[in-house]
C-alpha cells in the first residue's frame, strides 16, 4: 500500500514510499504522472530502491524548485496481476492506482 511520496533535496526524484518490499521489477514510465504548479514533468526513469525495496524511485527530466506545489498520481496497467506494475515481492500483487497525491516538496533549488 502507497504511503507517503517527496522529492529528493536536489529536485530530480520523487520517492514514492511503500508499507511493503517491492519487486524489483517496476511499473513503466508512463504509469506515473507528476504534476509541479498543475504542469506535467516528464518522468525519465522508474525504479524500485533502497535497501528493504520499500520505495520506488521517479526520476524527473528537471528539477522541481523549492516552494513548487508537485503531486503525483500512479495507474495500474490492467486489472491483471503485471509483472511490469508496482507489485509486491512477497505476494505479487499489484498495487492500487492513486490519483493526485501531495508530494513533500525537500527540493533546495532555487528559483531561477
Amino acid at each position: 500500500m502507497y504511503v507517503s511520496s517527496a522529492t529528493t533535496t536536489d529536485g530530480t526524484k520523487v520517492i514514492l514510499t511503500y508499507d511493503q518490499p517491492l519487486s524489483p521489477d517496476t511499473a513503466s514510465i508512463w504509469d506515473f504522472i507528476v504534476r509541479v504548479d498543475g504542469s506535467q514533468r516528464y518522468v525519465s526513469d522508474a525504479v524500485t530502491s533502497t535497501a528493504d525495496n520499500t520505495e520506488v524511485e521517479l526520476s524527473l527530466s528537471t528539477a522541481i524548485q523549492t516552494g513548487e506545489t508537485v503531486t503525483v498520481s500512479y495507474t495500474d496497467p490492467s486489472s491483471n496481476d503485471d509483472d511490469y506494475a508496482i507489485q509486491s515481492l512477497s505476494y505479487g500483487e499489484d498495487a492500487d492506482s492513486f490519483g493526485d497525491q501531495i508530494v513533500t516538496n525537500n527540493s533546495t533549488v532555487a528559483a531561477s
